[in-house]
């Protein structure tokens, strides 16, 4: 086959489009789906039957901020995520867990690995001891995979100290 004859088609193109209210926007389309003028207005007819209720159009509006952009988006005042959730990304916990890890000198404690990622664990539960959760004495340093073999074996409520001790006391080394 002889090559420069053929022209090759884009893959895709900018489109000027209306939707059924009459405005207009450009929009990637795949080549191949552009539609004549009579099919486009079919197909507008079409979707006007479908009309979505105000309150519908509220539940996917707070459906999709969730989604997209989780925790800065605000229903009636309330945040739509988790009091605990938020209270990990403040500040003094980014401070907590940098010093956590200088204690433990970036080094899992249970299989004393370094270099790896780590995980600040808090021994006392994050969401029961609220006066603990920025004291560096409730942290322990642990890799991702000790951290998620804890929480196997002693869930993620009503952790103690001596969960963590026997826990490091057992490994394989």
């Amino acid at each position: 086959m002889p090559t420069g004859v053929y022209e090759r088609k884009k893959r895709w193109q900018w489109k000027t489009t209306k939707n059924h209210k009459g405005s207009t926007g450009k929009h990637w389309h795949v080549s191949g789906r552009i539609h004549s003028e009579e099919t486009r207005e079919k197909m507008s007819v079409a979707h006007k039957g479908h009309e979505v209720s105000e309150e519908t159009r509220k539940k996917i509006g707070v459906a999709n901020s969730i989604a997209l952009k989780g925790r800065k988006y605000k229903k009636d005042g309330e945040y739509l995520t988790p009091k605990n959730k938020r209270a990990r990304e403040v500040p003094e916990m980014r401070l907590w867990r940098k010093a956590v890890y200088q204690r433990d000198e970036f080094t899992c404690q249970r299989c004393k690995e370094r270099g790896i990622y780590l995980i600040a664990h808090h021994i006392k539960n994050f969401a029961e001891y609220i006066e603990l959760r920025s004291s560096v004495d409730n942290g322990i340093t642990f890799c991702r995979n000790c951290h998620d073999e804890f929480h196997k074996i002693y869930k993620k409520s009503e952790n103690n100290k001596m969960q963590v001790l026997a826990f490091i006391r057992n490994s394989i080394r």
